[in-house]
């Protein structure tokens, strides 16, 4: 599952790409017929006797804009039709573990200091699997800015064409593509804007309740004094026209033991859990590493299922 704004099952968001590519062929067809009634009524008798009028600079603009829309959307149909059915099973990604503390680090004007904050997650700590791609270069990121942009479009042409009911299924259609595309992202680009999503599955649930099996009292301990230091030792200085907020270097490196110690232990977790799998499929031990293939993950998540099952 993805923990964005929507927290999604892999049964889920593969539904919702299927009602996606539903809506999304739909759409593409209502509006190449569209195109074609158009050209059709252009080039009509009836039709040019109104060409001085402004429905030619209308139906024009509205002409160019479908043809653009259009072809974007056929063009993320074919990416996202093989995305769905040949999965890139190399993509790479990282197991990781959200502490009880999180550092953030701002700016409240472009040129002012950076400030430091430490902030308790509310979610508490959570094991998942982050993507190791291209920040800013993979398309699939850009789907739903695309989708959204498409939306608003669509809605333009609603509007100001001279025949919208004919244009009502289309504009229907990209709302609910544009909320389902949002829904089952997994990662997104906006505006210069990133956001990565955490993916977590069995064997990231499996590893998480083991770590709180095992450590979940001294964790929390350590967290809620964590959370005393910082609210004990923070403090405002102003330098200038700035207020430079400082914890202190005790509390600073007071986060970055606890933040390695949960580390370790998700670790030593991995590696007893990839270990078993070795022996149980006879496999050759080629070492363990937080770095994984999606191939590996769904091997992995097989294995969490598995034992599971007979657990």
């Amino acid at each position: 599952s993805s923990r964005g704004c929507c927290i999604v099952t892999k049964i889920q968001r593969k539904w919702a790409k299927v009602a996606s590519f539903a809506f999304q062929g739909l759409s593409v067809l209502v509006s190449l017929v569209w195109l074609c009634a158009c050209g059709q009524a252009v080039n009509s008798s009836t039709w040019k006797h109104c060409q001085s009028s402004h429905l030619v600079s209308n139906l024009h603009w509205t002409k160019i804009l479908l043809i653009v829309l259009t072809s974007f959307q056929i063009i993320i149909f074919v990416l996202e039709l093989k995305a769905f059915f040949k999965p890139n099973l190399k993509e790479k990604f990282m197991l990781m573990i959200q502490g009880s503390h999180r550092k953030k680090r701002f700016r409240e004007w472009k040129h002012m200091p950076i400030k430091t904050q430490y902030e308790r997650n509310s979610e508490g700590i959570i094991i998942f699997f982050s993507k190791m791609t291209p920040r800013i270069f993979k398309p699939h990121r850009w789907f739903t800015f695309i989708q959204s942009i498409a939306t608003i479009a669509m809605f333009y042409v609603f509007l100001f064409t001279e025949f919208p009911i004919l244009l009502l299924i289309p504009q229907l259609c990209q709302v609910a593509l544009t909320i389902l595309t949002y829904y089952s992202a997994q990662d997104l680009v906006c505006c210069g804007y990133t956001r990565d999503y955490k993916h977590t599955n069995n064997y990231t649930r499996k590893i998480q309740r083991n770590i709180e099996q095992k450590f979940g009292e001294q964790i929390r301990r350590e967290a809620d004094e964590l959370d005393l230091a910082v609210k004990q030792f923070t403090t405002e200085t102003v330098v200038g026209d700035a207020n430079m907020v400082d914890v202190g270097p005790v509390t600073a490196k007071r986060f970055e033991d606890l933040d390695a110690r949960l580390h370790l232990f998700l670790f030593r977790e991995h590696e007893k859990e990839v270990r078993k799998i070795y022996q149980l499929c006879n496999l050759e031990d080629n070492g363990v590493s937080l770095v994984l293939t999606a191939e590996e993950i769904a091997m992995l998540e097989k294995y969490a299922e598995d034992t599971e099952e007979y657990s």
